[in-house]
């Protein structure tokens, strides 16, 4: 068996493709219902973001958003991008 699910560090290994591998899944469709069906949020905490993907885009919509994530890599993995 692999090592991988061992690891304490699982997403380190893929965290550069993270977000390719994930390109079917649909970010657009939670962004735009938190930003239609909250409509008085202004702040937002996204725990487990991964690469920040939905922070990131919530706050280029004026949300001042933390983000936060267990994998170092992942985040890390968002300001390259």
């Amino acid at each position: 068996m692999s090592n991988y699910f061992n690891s304490n560090k699982p997403y380190s290994q893929f965290s550069y493709i993270y977000d390719k591998l994930m390109s079917d899944y649909h970010y657009e469709d939670i962004i735009l219902y938190i930003l239609n069906n909250v409509s008085n949020l202004k702040k937002g905490l996204d725990i487990g973001c991964g690469t920040g993907k939905i922070s990131y885009e919530l706050a280029k919509c004026g949300m001042e958003m933390i983000a936060v994530d267990a994998s170092a890599d992942m985040l890390q993995n968002r300001k390259i991008h």
